[in-house]
């Protein structure tokens, strides 16, 4: 994902946010988003040594973000369970030791004797057959690290989006701040002269009236987007640990031409879809454990004796034997059969759950597909409102100027000019939010985190 901070894209300069040289902010339009330089709360430089993308800050978010540390954790747990269950292949060592104190005496004696009996058993026993129970449960718990893998991958999706439209409202309300704040400065600017006039001329005065009412609205705006701005930036500070600094405007991420083949890469890609084959895949293993059981054990058992004065008998008593045991299970009240129906009956549900995720990922997709293809045409649409409106604002102010337009007249094409480039920034950024929702809801943008 690149960030580009520098507008040189001549193709787009036919859109006007005017000027806002004051406010120390200039906007371009410019292919899939925007880029803003400037000075501010937040500064959008020219030097990207300097300016935070959105892919570090996201990085940094997701390395410590309690759910998914949380998650992460049980990751790793289900990663050491597969070592615990491989253990099973191998041979086990067991060292048993027995000591004691005993006294005997003797009928009609008064003779007694103690001895200390002391014995050592060593056994190596070596699984030769299992039923394949263990390959079975090596199976299973791999699956469920797979399970814990995809349940990371979903929630990075999760959170990643979260942030991702949080990233874009600051970048948003920085902007609008901006954008309120040279409209209250151009309302102030004509209001003062029309007062200055008004001196000399007392006819103005309801139109003076009228031009102040205009002031107090552009000042309420203004505090509501400065408002909005804080409490985004608060949000921010909360999740990333400290205040935005100079954020760049990302490019949207490369999205599929079609909603086939938006479907296609979800239904491949997506977390969710992962998690159910995962599933699937632990209750096959599932089955094989459960049949494993219906079949015999063999093992390889190697035992050593070492004992002195065992059962009251003077002396050593050692011995040393290598066998096979064979166990096998013949009667089980029915539990082992009950356990392989019950097995498969899971399985069963967990195929059916594959064919919800499906129904589940594709409305996810179908409806940020409808929406992403809805905010572009928006932010065409408004760019070209922004045009025209910034034109008419130009005429009417010659017009005014020359005395043949109302202050009245003036303020309200101002107005609608305002009202046009708020629209126009909302919809850019709102373009830029769904096509990152489109890219989650494909399960893309959690696999890049």
């Amino acid at each position: 994902m690149k960030n580009k901070n520098i507008c040189t894209n001549s193709n787009v300069s036919n859109v006007d946010y005017g000027n806002w040289s004051r406010a120390g902010i200039a906007l371009c339009a410019r292919g899939l988003g925007v880029v803003v330089m400037g000075i501010g709360a937040v500064v959008y430089a020219t030097d990207t040594s300097t300016v935070e993308t959105l892919q570090e800050v996201m990085q940094e978010v997701v390395s410590q973000h309690p759910v998914i540390v949380r998650a992460g954790a049980e990751l790793e747990a289900a990663r050491k369970d597969i070592s615990s269950v491989r253990s099973g292949y191998f041979p086990v060592l067991s060292l048993n030791s027995v000591g004691s104190r005993k006294q005997t005496e003797k009928a009609f004696s008064d003779s007694k004797r103690t001895l200390w009996d002391r014995e050592v058993n060593l056994t190596l026993t070596q699984p030769l057959f299992d039923g394949f129970e263990t390959s079975s449960r090596v199976a299973q718990t791999s699956a469920l690290a797979r399970v814990a893998e995809q349940r990371v991958a979903q929630v990075k999706n999760v959170v990643g989006v979260d942030f991702a439209s949080l990233y874009i409202d600051v970048l948003r309300y920085e902007i609008l701040l901006g954008s309120a704040q040279d409209y209250m400065s151009a309302v102030e600017q004509e209001v003062a002269r029309l007062e200055a006039q008004a001196q000399s001329d007392p006819g103005l005065a309801s139109t003076v009236l009228v031009g102040r009412q205009q002031v107090i609205q552009a000042r309420l705006r203004l505090e509501e987007i400065r408002s909005q701005n804080r409490f985004v930036r608060s949000r921010y500070a909360e999740l990333v640990g400290r205040v935005p600094g100079k954020l760049a405007v990302p490019d949207e991420p490369t999205l599929p031409v079609t909603q086939e083949d938006a479907l296609l890469l979800a239904r491949s890609n997506h977390p969710l879809v992962g998690l159910a084959d995962a599933q699937i895949a632990e209750r096959e293993a599932l089955v094989k454990e459960a049949k494993s059981r219906l079949l015999p054990n063999l093992d390889l058992e190697i035992k050593g004796r070492r004992a002195r004065d065992v059962d009251g008998i003077r002396g050593q008593d050692n011995d040393a034997s290598v066998g096979i045991r064979l166990t096998y299970e013949f009667a089980t009240g029915g539990g082992r059969f009950s356990d392989v129906s019950a097995s498969r009956k899971r399985l069963s549900a967990a195929l059916s759950g594959k064919h919800e995720t499906f129904r589940s990922v594709d409305d996810e997709v179908l409806r940020a597909y409808q929406n992403y293809q809805q905010r572009v045409e928006a932010a065409q649409l408004a760019d070209s409102l922004l045009k025209n409106s910034t034109q008419l604002t130009e005429v009417f102010r010659g017009q005014f100027k020359a005395g043949q337009r109302s202050l009245t007249d003036f303020i309200f094409v101002l107005q609608q000019a305002n009202t046009a480039k708020e629209r126009s920034i909302n919809t850019r950024f709102d373009r830029l939010s769904a096509a990152y929702q489109l890219n989650a809801a494909m399960g893309a943008l959690g696999a890049s985190l």
